[in-house]
């Protein structure tokens, strides 16, 4: 499963994905940690977060690779294990079990993300009409 992942991204995706436990130069976490985390305040800046979120997972690219040829099941243990587990835990592994778990994790952020994002318009209105609709 983690050679078959492996092989459907292409040098440029490998790359990226790789950045993704690397901690940047002023930073305290890897960005794979800070995608992870959720929008948790309904607010209009947390909204403009949740959105940037949104598109910086977008901008990666590999959201659209079709991983169809994996069952769901087996796709879902990879992302929960990309999610939950450390970026640093993750980065030990070998090439193809670290990529496809990143993959795996990355593709299942595209839908998470935008789904956070929804997730903060009803609260936000609901907020906002409450103080003065």
């Amino acid at each position: 499963m983690w050679d078959t992942l492996h092989d459907l991204l292409n040098d440029e995706q490998r790359r990226v994905l790789a950045e993704l436990v690397e901690v940047p130069a002023g930073a305290r976490v890897s960005t794979l940690e800070r995608l992870r985390r959720p929008v948790v305040k309904a607010s209009g800046p947390q909204m403009e977060r949740a959105l940037a979120r949104v598109a910086e997972i977008a901008a990666l690219g590999v959201g659209e690779v079709d991983v169809s040829v994996i069952p769901p099941r087996r796709m879902a243990e990879l992302w929960r294990y990309g999610m939950d587990g450390k970026a640093t835990l993750i980065d030990r592994h070998g090439a193809e079990r670290k990529l496809a778990t990143l993959l795996a994790t990355v593709v299942h952020l595209t839908t998470r993300s935008v789904d956070d994002a929804l997730d903060e318009v009803p609260l936000i209105f609901r907020t906002r009409c409450q103080v003065g609709c």
